[in-house]
């Protein structure tokens, strides 16, 4: 049922007859038709998303055309500037492309303290960053300035262009868990870019990064409490007006558990 639901909306983009690779398989989801041209699997197109919805998220956004939720959650506030762009496979207007504009929501949808562990994940391809050298937010239940109440993941850049990752929890003092990668992400490169919070041993409580479906990072912490943000970002200022994260942005998926590595690892070789 929930594999029917994500593909709905994908589906909507298939005409009847051949279609162009473009769309989002990967090469062995599709048949040659008689004329020799791609034809797509929709058995093929069930099973790789039925790879996404087994792992049951909470909210799924496609991000192709607007900020609805695919299984019926909240809408996101996409802000007026922003434009569609192609997605990591090529298909147009699969993707939204932010330029000094963010996608946001008000309210408790994505709002998770230390005893609430919860996965978050999307596709971004930054393409810079604007008025600064810091960086900007990537996902974040926070007020999107440095010291707020809640969590954020943040895509950093130092000043030789070469950029990181972020992962924090806050009280709204100070950061509680805070960890970052290594400096090795490019620009103008699809990154699937995963934020897990989960139990540790010893009580403790983690705070992971991947990239790409592999472990980039990780913080294990006795918890501390939390406050509870009311609102969510996608691509915000970290101190705003101006500092914002530039890309393009695919398919954020929301969890209210933590994923294993493995499921993560699931999640990004899912189209």
């Amino acid at each position: 049922m929930r594999a029917s639901v994500l593909l709905q909306r994908k589906h909507s983009r298939i005409a009847s007859g051949p279609v162009c690779l473009a769309i989002l398989l990967l090469a062995a989801c599709y048949a040659p038709d008689t004329n020799g041209k791609p034809e797509l699997s929709l058995a093929a197109l069930g099973a790789v998303a039925a790879g996404v919805a087994s792992l049951a998220p909470l909210h799924f956004y496609n991000l192709d055309s607007d900020g609805a939720d695919t299984l019926g959650g909240p809408t996101l506030n996409l802000l007026p500037g922003w434009a569609p762009a192609a997605d990591r496979h090529g298909l147009a207007g699969g993707a939204v492309q932010l330029n000094g504009q963010s996608i946001n929501y008000s309210g408790l949808a994505f709002a998770r303290n230390e005893t609430q562990f919860f996965s978050a994940a999307i596709w971004i391809r930054p393409t810079g960053f604007s008025a600064n050298e810091i960086g900007g937010v990537l996902l974040a239940s926070t007020a999107c300035t440095i010291g707020s109440p809640g969590w954020g993941l943040e895509f950093r850049r130092d000043f030789m262009a070469a950029s990181r990752l972020r992962l924090y929890s806050s009280d709204g003092a100070a950061p509680i868990h805070d960890v970052s990668t290594g400096y090795s992400y490019p620009l103008n490169s699809w990154l699937h870019v995963a934020a897990v919070h989960a139990a540790g041993s010893g009580g403790q409580t983690c705070m992971r990064i991947y990239v790409n479906g592999a472990l980039a990072a990780q913080q294990c912490l006795a918890p501390a409490a939390w406050l509870f943000a009311t609102r969510f970002d996608i691509a915000c200022a970290i101190l705003p007006p101006d500092r914002y994260l530039l890309g393009d942005f695919d398919q954020f998926a929301f969890f209210d558990r933590a994923l294993s590595d493995a499921e993560v690892q699931q999640l990004y070789l899912a189209p």
